[in-house]
Parts: C-alpha cells; structure tokens; sequence
C-alpha cells in the first residue's frame, strides 16, 4: 500500500466515472480519480433551518488530516456514492456518519465543476440535496472539527470575501441552494 501523507480509509475505494451527461462509463479508485483529475459522480447535502432572522445553514469544518481541503468550511456533509448505491441512499448515510443527522433529503439540481484541491484535480458532476430541518448533530470527530450554523445571507457574503476559507464546490452548490430557498420561499 502507498505512503500516503493523510489518514483515509477509503481512498482506494472505487468511484463512479461518468460523461458529460453524468451516465456511468466505469469506475476509478478514490485516489486515481482526485490524482487525474478524472469526472466522477459526488453529492453535496445541505440542512437549512429556519429562524426569525431568516434561513442558517448547517456549516462544518473539515478535519485538517482529510486527504483534500482539511481545515475549509463546507456544506453540512459531502461525498460520493458507491458503485450500484443510489445518490439519495449515499447521501442520507454520509449524512448519518459525518454529522450524526437523519433527515428527509430531497434533491434540488446538479452542477460540474472542476478546481485544484491541493495536489489533487476535483472534476465532480455533483448533485445537490436539501433539507429544511433544525437538527441536532453528533459530528464524527475524525471528519469534522467544528460546526455552526451559518445565516445563508452571511455565508454568501463571505464566500465572496473570503473565498480560500471554503471548499470549492461550495460556491456553485449555494447557486442551488438558494435558488430553491428563493422559489420556494422567496427569500433567504
């Protein structure tokens, strides 16, 4: 096994490659896929609760030994499906294990994106679920190191100002997120 300069179990685990179209056309280890900068199917979820103030979003930071962006602020839990594990199953469980949260998911659209992640390439078809939920957490502490909730009007400022403190895909995935809190509830 390779020397590896981060502690993950999973990073030989496989990934689903897909095309343009986000259709299957094989599968790359977890590692390969970051390395080469290959396309591969991923999901971004995102619990919001609503307050009197306005819409917050449940913020994690990473843990600083993840294999890529450690130490970033993210949405409430990210990751990829297995081969043969439907996105909705993978998100609901990746929810379940980062954050401790079971909550109705629903998906909101998808987006590709590509950026430098350190010594890694994220090329990710991603696909975006949302939840309107005030949850109780139970973090995973080898995934994340803090937690807040964040009001959505703020987290959008900041993205703008302080860019390198998130993760890259944040950005396009807020696009998401707050065009569904806009036709659903005009506003955030």
């Amino acid at each position: 096994m390779e020397d590896l300069p981060f502690n993950d179990p999973n990073i030989f685990a496989p990934l689903i490659l897909v095309d343009e179209a986000d259709q299957p056309i094989g599968q790359a280890t977890k590692l390969e896929v970051h390395q080469q900068g290959l396309r591969h199917r991923a999901f971004s979820v995102f619990v919001i609760r609503r307050t009197q103030a306005g819409f917050e979003c449940l913020m994690q930071r990473r843990h600083p030994d993840k294999y890529h962006s450690g130490g970033l602020w993210a949405n409430t839990t990210c990751g990829h499906p297995e081969p043969d594990e439907e996105l909705a199953e993978a998100a609901e469980k990746r929810l379940q294990y980062e954050m401790g949260v079971e909550t109705a998911l629903r998906h909101i659209g998808v987006f590709e994106y590509c950026a430098r992640v350190g010594p890694f390439i994220e090329r990710e078809v991603d696909h975006v679920f949302l939840a309107i939920d005030d949850v109780i957490t139970d973090p995973h502490p080898d995934e994340v190191i803090e937690e807040m909730w964040m009001p959505v009007a703020q987290l959008i400022q900041d993205l703008g100002e302080q860019p390198e403190a998130f993760v890259p895909w944040l950005l396009p995935a807020m696009s998401l997120v707050t065009n569904a809190l806009m036709q659903e509830y005009h506003g955030f």
